[in-house]
């Protein structure tokens, strides 16, 4: 019922009813426009939140094809060095028998390198999966003081291939006479193997 003044209006029931459902209806309308705006905002935040999982994603594939560490710095992934190699004389790249994956241990190292194990941090050596294929990667981490030391015990493990394959191999000597060893950095090498050359270039390139 409205009243206005002396005129008073009464409104029907039905009505009555047609004003509730309207303002109902009003009520209710705003809600929609938030709900819609809530889903945009949901929308958004998830799109935000894939572009953030990409950068990782991409950060993360990045950083697994990032250098090996650093000659220079004493800390490159040796094992990742040879695993390298390996995979380039798999493709045929570079012509040497084909590396075992696994190096020898230090016990080893030491005794058929005949070497002062005192004067090394670290080291790996690889050799090849099939002995008389002569193929050996060698990484020692060492100061410079141990070079005299390391040179003669890379040529008494040079003599002892000899005295091994002699009469086996024609071209044994040859190819043990013609390996390399030197510094980069921090580390001593010594690399056997017809590619020798190849295989320094490579450690050399990635100092």
């Amino acid at each position: 019922m409205f009243q206005n003044g002396p005129l008073t209006i009464k409104l029907t029931s039905s009505a009555s009813f047609f004003v509730k459902n309207e303002s109902a209806i009003r009520k209710r309308h705003p809600l929609k426009g938030m709900d819609k705006n809530l889903i945009s905002y949901t929308e958004a935040g998830g799109m935000h939140m894939k572009k953030i999982i990409c950068l990782w994603l991409c950060l993360f594939v990045l950083c697994a094809c990032a250098k090996p560490g650093s000659f220079e710095d004493g800390n490159i992934d040796m094992e990742k060095v040879i695993e390298e190699i390996n995979e380039e004389i798999v493709d045929g790249h570079w012509k040497m028998g084909l590396l075992q994956d696994e190096a020898l241990s230090l016990q080893e190292v030491e005794k058929q390198y005949h070497m002062d194990m005192t004067q090394i941090k670290d080291c790996r050596v690889q050799q090849a999966l099939i002995p008389a294929q002569l193929s050996e990667v060698a990484l020692f981490l060492a100061k410079p003081q141990a070079d005299t030391m390391l040179k003669k015990a890379i040529q008494e493990h040079k003599e002892d291939l000899k005295k091994r394959y002699a009469g086996i191999l024609m071209d044994g000597n040859t190819l043990i006479d013609s390996a390399l060893q030197g510094r980069i950095g921090q580390y001593y090498y010594f690399v056997l193997g017809e590619d020798a050359k190849k295989v320094v270039h490579y450690m050399q390139e990635i100092k």
